[in-house]
């Protein structure tokens, strides 16, 4: 027993249901009893608390016992008598269950989980949504590795959403004992990093305690998980304190549906201030308002307190992420505030939801929801085209349903504005009329692989190989499959077609690296990297994952020149400075890693994407290049991922495949025989310096991402184009512009 001022220190051991409804509460308060459990029983020591734990919690129900602590304020608890059963530690307090509400009261701060003890047959918590659905806590951290290496935004997105499951799990992921040591405190070293953005009031268990015997997987060949079963907490009954009833009082919810009218009437005439104190009682009485929380941030923006509508937004989107206008009206706000790029991603899920929101602000106003509908998204072109082809390409399939072909167009579009549920419908609809389409069998695969339904993707796939077994990228996306899912050595071995079919394809090399990097066989993943290297000299993400393997494989010297190498490609300001104080600490002795939440590029899926439709003529890199003048004649070019068409396609294609560098004058006459460029990556160099002028990005055929670190460069583009628009984001000197496709020149 220890004591804290005027508060008595306690303990106890609790099952996984009863942690989850703790959680629940805040880390604020333990759950009411159950009717066979009249007694509520704290212990006064920490080692008394462990034995229950490990030899009564974790052998039974959930295989599970986590050891809590928590204080108590002295007063109240010296009116229980303490109990000593058996041995002079095992003392404990009898707490009635009828007078557990008000034990809780009495609890000071919050309850921390100090350790935790787990039985064979641990599950985990399984939750019910996102992208942890139905998976038990060893295929979830497997999941969030993937999700890690290949799609970190999904990672960060994951913790936030799965957090109840995160919190729950973590104690049984630092014990586990996973094939690759190294990688998994990588991850969760990201874990923690990122549940301290999204989580602050409520710190990660941190056990004190550690056993030395980790729990052995049931695989020890792979991070693949045993067979999961259904954890079902305990039951509760109508009187437990931390669970709101079922049934809502009638009055109440009059009284919600009263406020939320006065709001809207208020708002609709103008009166923000009292449209704005109407619906905050709305969202006070009804949390799960969707469109009370979005229509009351509305409110706060007209008043000019954007933060607060964002939070309103945001609150939204946390009830139903797939409520369109909360995303609009939150990527309206980033765009008037310069933060271009997240706006952009807004508004693409928006469109991609409810492509009617892009006419929008030509329509009236409704009447049953507060809006904001400025016409800055139609005016997004790369937008508002894909928006507009879907509503047009609908129009046709009214009249003309069993047209495939649009189908597979209108999917496209539903793709890229990322909708991957009506693509994969679009997708249906058309192999319902050309059932033995490879192709479309391969992007089918990968909507579904882009909402983790992988069972699906994976038979897509191979029905695809069957009809073509010629297709190198139908593989490599079967391969990445495979490795989301933990199954490595199937990953590994559809790779390796892959790249029997497709040998100068660095992404097969790239995917198969990864999968033997979490698979601890280092020599097998360096291999790799160096290939992807030896086809792509300037792949910043190959050096960096080299330098992670040449380190765990022990070799700091390799480790670091592929470190100082990454350094002298990338122009990612925040990679930089990860790399730099990792090589700063090896300097001085320190062999700890830096923090694990690395910023470098991980999209690697470069086949991942169903070809966009057709794009109608506009300017493009031969027009970029004559509207800079003299100077990227003079300049040295290099290119890669490219994808274009026109009668000189192929003579690009014999530079930028072999990354070897271009002349100006050479790539200006080739790029006057190119017609269209969809996407692909220009640099150019002076003369005798080390770091590209300007860098030029093709953006799915819709435009011109560029950055330059000459301001004269940007002010002569913006002369010579219509539709040119500021982005921020880029690292200095360098300063962001985009040009759409859809102008004509000055």
């Amino acid at each position: 027993m220890d004591r804290f001022n005027n508060n008595m220190l306690l303990y106890r051991s609790v099952s996984l249901p009863e942690l989850e409804l703790i959680y629940d509460s805040g880390m604020k308060a333990f759950p009411a009893r159950l009717p066979q459990q009249p007694i509520f029983y704290p212990v006064l020591e920490l080692e008394y608390a462990r034995q229950i734990a490990s030899e009564w919690n974790a052998e039974s129900g959930q295989s599970a016992g986590y050891v809590t602590q928590f204080k108590v304020d002295d007063p109240y608890i010296g009116q229980f008598e303490k109990h000593k059963v058996g041995e002079s530690q095992h003392q404990e307090f009898w707490i009635p269950a009828e007078e557990l509400e008000e034990f809780n009261r009495h609890i000071i701060g919050e309850i921390k989980v100090m350790e935790a003890h787990f039985g064979n047959e641990f599950q985990g918590f399984v939750p019910e949504k996102f992208g942890l659905q139905g998976k038990n806590a060893v295929s979830q951290f497997t999941l969030l590795t993937n999700s890690y290496i290949y799609k970190r935004m999904d990672f960060y997105l994951e913790i936030r959403r799965n957090h109840k499951a995160v919190f729950l799990n973590y104690p049984f992921w630092q014990k586990y004992d996973f094939k690759n040591p190294g990688l998994k405190e990588k991850i969760l070293q990201a874990i923690r990093d990122a549940w301290l953005k999204s989580s602050p009031k409520i710190p990660l268990p941190m056990p004190v305690h550690e056993d030395t015997t980790p729990v052995k997987p049931t695989d020890s060949d792979s991070l693949a998980d045993p067979d999961y079963e259904d954890v079902t907490p305990l039951e509760q009954t109508d009187s437990h304190p931390l669970v709101d009833p079922d049934r809502e009082d009638s009055t109440l919810i009059k009284q919600t549906d009263s406020h939320f009218s006065q709001g809207l009437e208020l708002g609709l005439s103008g009166k923000y201030h009292e449209a704005k104190d109407e619906l905050s009682k709305t969202v006070e009485e009804d949390p799960n308002h969707v469109v009370a929380h979005t229509s009351l941030g509305v409110a706060f923006h007209r008043l000019g307190e954007d933060d607060r509508a964002l939070s309103c937004y945001e609150a939204a989107l946390r009830i139903d992420p797939t409520y369109a206008e909360a995303h609009y009206f939150r990527a309206n706000i980033l765009y008037s505030h310069g933060n271009v790029r997240e706006a952009i991603a807004g508004y693409t899920i928006a469109m991609g939801l409810e492509p009617e929101l892009i006419e929008a602000h030509q329509k009236s106003v409704p009447q049953d929801r507060l809006t904001d509908y400025p016409p800055s998204p139609a005016e997004m072109y790369w937008i508002a085209k894909p928006a507009h082809r879907i509503l047009d390409l609908s129009k046709s399939l009214e009249t003309n349903p069993r047209q495939a072909s649009l189908f597979k167009e209108r999917a496209a579009d539903y793709y890229r504005l990322r909708n991957y549920v009506q693509a994969i419908a679009d997708y249906s609809s058309y192999l319902s009329i050309q059932p033995d389409d490879a192709s479309v069998l391969h992007f089918r695969g990968l909507a579904y692989e882009q909402i983790e339904q992988f069972d699906r993707a994976l038979e897509d796939y191979q029905r695809a190989i069957v009809i073509n077994p010629q297709l190198s990228d139908v593989y490599i996306n079967r391969g990445v499959t495979f490795g989301k899912m933990g199954n490595f050595r199937q990953s590994i071995a559809s790779l390796t077609e892959g790249i029997r079919l497709a040998p100068k394809n660095p992404d097969g090399y790239f995917n198969r690296g990864t999968a033997y990097l979490q698979q601890g066989d280092f020599e097998r993943a360096i291999d790799d990297f160096s290939n992807v290297i030896r086809l792509s000299p300037g792949d910043e993400e190959a050096y960096y994952w080299r330098g992670i393997s040449n380190e765990e494989a022990g070799r700091q010297r390799d480790a670091i020149a592929d470190y100082r190498q990454f350094l002298a490609v990338s122009q990612n300001s925040q990679a930089r400075d990860e790399i730099e104080q990792k090589l700063s600490q090896w300097n001085e002795g320190k062999r700890n890693s830096v923090s694990s939440q690395s910023v470098v590029p991980d999209d690697r899926q470069r086949t991942n994407q169903p070809p966009p439709t057709k794009p109608d003529q506009g300017p493009d890199l031969y027009d970029l290049m004559v509207a800079l003048g003299e100077r990227p004649l003079n300049s040295t070019w290099f290119a890669s991922g490219v994808d274009c068409y026109g009668e000189k396609a192929e003579e690009l294609y014999a530079f930028t495949d072999q990354n070897k560098p271009i002349e100006g004058r050479d790539l200006l006459q080739i790029t006057s025989g190119i017609r269209q460029t969809i996407e692909g990556d220009f640099q150019a160099f002076d003369p005798g310096t080390a770091s590209p002028w300007i860098f030029i990005r093709a953006w799915d055929g819709s435009g011109f991402y560029i950055e330059t670190n000459d301001p004269r460069i940007k002010t002569q583009l913006k002369t010579y184009f219509q539709m040119t628009e500021e982005v921020e984001g880029a690292s200095p000197p360098y300063e962001g512009l985009f040009i759409t496709s859809d102008q004509t020149s000055k």
